[in-house]
């Protein structure tokens, strides 16, 4: 099977040549694997699909994705909405696993351009080094202006070099936000443990090193909740005379948020985690 068979498409768009016009190619192997490591997010296809639309004319989405892969086919039905070609990479099982992927869509990025040298913007979800050749090529050599999309902390510096424009994702105040949960959960499970007593440095340290998300992304979610009252902090007096500032949940205050109780997919997760821990 061809590595570009076309295996999805929607309908045909105007042929018309604007300087709008653009493509978009993305690996989504590395979206939701980078996305769901650094930050427990999944990614938002829809909204990344309005962004894109709001400045720029897509003439054609190719979405690069290995569907061998568990956690992607809940992510399927999302794809093909939105992609006009969709490959998938764990056809081509003579390539290293690792770099499967990525040497497809760069192969699929010099083709486009053969077929399509009119295009003057193109789009680019992903973050290993190896992009860096076909970006630069497209930019400098042939003067395509390469709006490079990624996950925060998870992009190559060359490739961010050779891009014309630089969008991380996701953006500080999703991120943050997601770690409320975490932060509610680890709580709720040292609430009836008398001989824990939760701090806001030993709160961010539990979190990150439980879900093992960074803790700058903690300490901010745990500011923000302080700021809002879902959590504070309380004078208590240790055993040994000293007084520390430990930190409470404000269970009211997370009921009326919609955050308490919590929902059974983030029960699910701390459990599984509890277990193997």
């Amino acid at each position: 099977m061809s590595w570009f068979n076309r295996i999805g498409k929607r309908k045909k768009q105007s042929e018309t040549i604007t300087d709008q016009e653009a493509v978009a190619f993305v690996n989504f192997d590395y979206w939701n694997y980078s996305l769901q490591k650094l930050c427990r997010l999944k990614p938002d296809i829809n909204e990344w699909k309005k962004s894109i639309d709001e400045n720029l004319h897509i003439k054609k989405i190719y979405f690069f994705v290995d569907f061998s892969v568990d956690r992607i086919q809940l992510d399927k039905e999302h794809i093909y909405e939105i992609a006009d070609e969709v490959v998938d990479t764990q056809d081509a099982a003579f390539f290293h696993k690792r770099n499967m992927t990525d040497v497809i869509m760069m192969n699929r990025i010099y083709q486009f351009f053969i077929e399509f040298p009119e295009i003057k913007n193109y789009i680019i979800f992903a973050g290993s080094g190896q992009f860096q050749f076909p970006v630069e090529y497209l930019r400098y050599r042939c003067n395509k202006r390469v709006i490079l999309y990624g996950v925060k902390d998870a992009i190559s510096t060359w490739l961010k070099g050779a891009a014309t424009e630089i969008i991380e994702i996701p953006a500080q105040k999703e991120a943050v936000t997601k770690i409320y949960d975490l932060i509610i959960e680890d709580l709720s499970y040292v609430s009836d443990k008398k001989y824990i007593v939760p701090t806001f440095r030993g709160t961010v340290k539990a979190v990150a090193s439980q879900y093992e998300v960074p803790e700058n992304l903690v300490h901010a979610a745990m500011a923000e909740m302080i700021k809002k009252g879902l959590i504070y902090k309380v004078e208590q007096r240790m055993r040994t005379g000293k007084t520390i500032n430990a930190i409470k949940a404000n269970w009211k205050a997370l009921e009326r948020a919609g955050m308490w109780p919590l929902k059974e997919t983030v029960k699910e997760e701390a459990d599984n985690r509890n277990m193997n821990s």
